[in-house]
């Protein structure tokens, strides 16, 4: 039997996103699934964090606070690097950690 999408999305962020919101005390504010995608949004400090499963496709995506204007987080490293990133989740993940401080700084000058 296929994995729901919930079901996909929840493994994912087992795998790649618990340890970061356990360590920086993330609040979960939305959980949100429909037929083709779902969600969770976390609220951190200066920004909000988004995993998203888009019909299969797991991405990461970053908002500055009640904005609701969310960019994925590979645009936020081409910004930051200036090299076209694609990134795995993992990746995605593993630059958020290393960028936390800059990373509301970075969505105002989008």
């Amino acid at each position: 039997m296929q994995k729901s999408l919930k079901d996909y999305r929840d493994e994912c962020f087992d795998l790649y996103l618990k340890s970061l919101v356990e360590e920086k005390n993330l609040q979960l504010y939305a959980d949100y699934t429909d037929g083709r995608g779902s969600s969770v949004d976390y609220k951190a400090d200066g920004f909000e964090l988004r995993l998203i499963n888009d019909a299969g496709l797991m991405a990461t995506e970053l908002s500055l606070p009640e904005k609701d204007d969310f960019v994925e987080t590979e645009i936020l490293a081409e910004e930051k690097t200036g090299k076209n990133a694609r990134l795995s989740l993992e990746d995605q993940v593993k630059f958020i950690k290393e960028h936390w401080a800059e990373i509301p700084t970075l969505l105002k000058q989008l």
